[in-house]
């Protein structure tokens, strides 16, 4: 930023082809930047951004920064590939858009159940965090007694409550939860016992045609080829 018209450039990574990361990649950057600059455009028109409580309160910061100039902002959104959005507005008048957003801001809170490994406890205030099977750490408010749980450290987990969403459907935390022991999704062991093709193979079963199969192939075939497959 710089004094007099203060301009904010949030620009999105180059293109070069001598790091090929796919469209996937080079779409989602351009949807990032995209939702930025609608962010800043709604803000223009006097709307709450359309985004999520952590969005809100970066921009949030983001704003009350660029106000301490007492200035005008410009915000130029630069999307390689793409027309540059320019969106001009008052930090002062925006942050207070964002501030008000933030202060009503209730999440959506369902009923859920979540499974993962309980790996962080803090019995003081009842609130634990567990690594779901994505890897994504959430946090949790017990309904009961906390030291209860703290047993269960390093364990996976079941966690029944309230859960919070973000507008964007990303879970926050889970609250009001009763915790629980829970069974891995895949028993240790359930698929990693040997297997001996001898016993596969004594334990099959002579071929019968009437059972269906393919035609002209008779018992004796099959015999023959798992004899070959003994051998």
């Amino acid at each position: 930023m710089t004094k007099g018209s203060t301009v904010l450039e949030l620009a999105g990574p180059p293109r070069d082809d001598r790091l090929p990361l796919g469209d996937d990649f080079a779409d989602l950057s351009d949807r990032v930047f995209d939702l930025m600059g609608d962010a800043f455009d709604r803000l223009v028109q006097g709307l709450v951004p359309e985004t999520s409580r952590p969005a809100l309160e970066s921009l949030s910061g983001l704003l009350r920064a660029a106000a301490l100039e007492d200035t005008e902002l410009e915000v130029v959104t630069i999307v390689p590939g793409h027309e540059r959005r320019r969106a001009h507005l008052h930090p002062t008048a925006a942050a207070s858009i964002v501030e008000s957003a933030l202060h009503s801001y209730r999440p959506e809170i369902v009923p859920a159940v979540v499974t993962g490994e309980l790996y962080r406890v803090d019995t003081h205030s009842g609130r634990f965090r567990i690594e779901d099977d994505l890897g994504t750490s959430i946090e949790v408010v017990v309904a009961g007694e906390p030291s209860a749980v703290a047993g269960l450290v390093g364990r996976r987990v079941e966690v029944r409550g309230e859960a919070e969403y973000d507008p964007n459907g990303r879970l926050l935390r889970v609250g009001n939860a009763v915790v629980a022991s829970s069974r891995p999704v895949v028993e240790p062991g359930r698929f990693t016992a040997p297997l001996d093709v001898d016993d596969l193979i004594a334990s099959a079963q002579p071929f019968d045609a009437s059972e269906g199969g393919i035609q002209g192939v008779d018992a004796d075939e099959i015999d023959a080829f798992l004899a070959a497959i003994r051998s």
